[in-house]
């Protein structure tokens, strides 16, 4: 009976394999076994797919470091603005947030040491003019033997004193943005105009009409946006791969979709006891006027950047396991009723900005048309091949 039993088993088993072999279709899309890695598929399938077919090209591809840190001010870009004589404010004429020429005016001051600094100007200027002639005089004198040496002597001293008290109140006035032409016609002015150093935006103002102000007092703050850059947070593991003129792409907190280029420009010479960061400046032109000092901003530091075969990062299938492939057919399938797809292995490097370093494990035609998108397609009618 067991004899007799295995027997009708085994027969089941034959007649059962026999009727799944006539109704097998031959040639089916997806199927592989005709040859490894060999997909079928038909033109309609491969038009529905959007199968479109590159080839392995040259990208500058590069190791990433990536990093966060803020928006910030150079110390030539910030201004403050202060007066040299102390006053009263009587006009203010810029408001926060207002943008400024450099010498544009800010503030408008009555100062009665701003009219003495003018008088002593002027005159300095006179008493200089009056040793200019003695001293002139005594040296045409001298010469003709009619005054003494020592005479000379005294006329040149005191001219040479009043050039120095001129010059040095001359620079002066300058300082306090007086003309001096006008000044030397006799136009005296109780106003002191305070002017921005910088072109750029009033960020703070501590001033209103009427306060009393001292010398070396910040009565504005001006920046200049155009100016700012990018201060990194380097881990301590990473920092020597970072290197000076290397690129950076960044983006804000607030501006996700939004990237920036920046330029490695400098990198601090010891590490932070506390973060263990190393600190790193990168600069860039702003244009914009949505980047302000102090936001927060997520980058990447292109490190080892080189041009290397490269290919979408669509195109390339991971098996799951540990092995990456891509496909590819040849230019004389592609007007057949069905073209044949084949895979092969690749090692797969670097990955930026959407493309994928690869490294040909076998080699393949040279004119090879690999696909570049709708690879996931072929790899699921694979799959379904298997099955």
């Amino acid at each position: 009976m067991k004899i007799q039993k295995n027997i009708i088993i085994v027969l089941a088993i034959l007649v059962t394999g026999a009727c799944n072999q006539q109704n097998e279709p031959k040639d089916s899309p997806g199927d592989s076994s005709a040859e490894p890695g060999r997909i079928m598929l038909s033109t309609t399938q491969v038009a529905n797919a959007g199968i479109t077919y590159g080839q392995i090209s040259k990208h500058i591809l590069s190791q990433d470091v990536h990093a966060q840190g803020q928006l910030v001010v150079p110390h030539n870009g910030e201004a403050d603005i202060v007066s040299f004589c102390d006053g009263v404010i009587s006009t203010v004429i810029v408001q926060i947030g207002s943008y400024v020429k450099q010498g544009q005016h800010m503030a408008i001051v009555i100062s009665p040491e701003f009219i003495r600094k003018q008088t002593d100007y002027l005159a300095a200027k006179s008493q200089l003019d009056l040793w200019d002639k003695e001293h002139s005089r005594q040296e045409t004198l001298n010469q003709e033997n009619v005054s003494s040496e020592k005479q000379y002597q005294k006329a040149r001293a005191s001219y040479l004193e009043a050039r120095t008290e001129y010059d040095a109140i001359k620079m002066e006035v300058r300082m306090l943005g007086l003309d001096i032409d006008d000044l030397e016609k006799g136009e005296i002015t109780d106003k002191m105009i305070l002017k921005s150093p910088l072109s750029g935006y009033v960020d703070e103002i501590f001033v209103n009409v009427g306060k009393y102000i001292k010398p070396g007092e910040t009565l504005f703050k001006v920046i200049d946006r155009s100016k700012l850059f990018v201060e990194l947070m380097i881990f301590e593991k990473d920092i020597m791969s970072i290197k000076p003129g290397q690129r950076v792409e960044f983006s804000l907190a607030n501006l996700d979709n939004v990237r920036y280029e920046a330029q490695i420009s400098a990198i601090s010479s010891k590490v932070s006891t506390e973060a263990k960061v190393v600190r790193a400046i990168a600069d860039f032109k702003n244009t914009s006027n949505d980047l302000l000092p102090g936001m927060f901003v997520s980058a990447k530091i292109h490190t080892k950047e080189d041009y290397l075969d490269a290919l979408p990062e669509d195109a390339i299938i991971f098996d799951g396991q540990a092995s990456y492939f891509i496909y590819y057919t040849l230019p004389s399938l592609l007007d057949e009723d069905e073209v044949a797809f084949q895979k092969v292995e690749v090692d797969r490097g670097f990955v930026e900005d959407g493309f994928a370093q690869v490294t040909l494990l076998d080699s393949i035609p040279a004119n090879a048309q690999v696909v570049i998108q709708g690879a996931y397609y072929l790899r699921a009618a694979e799959l379904q091949g298997k099955e």
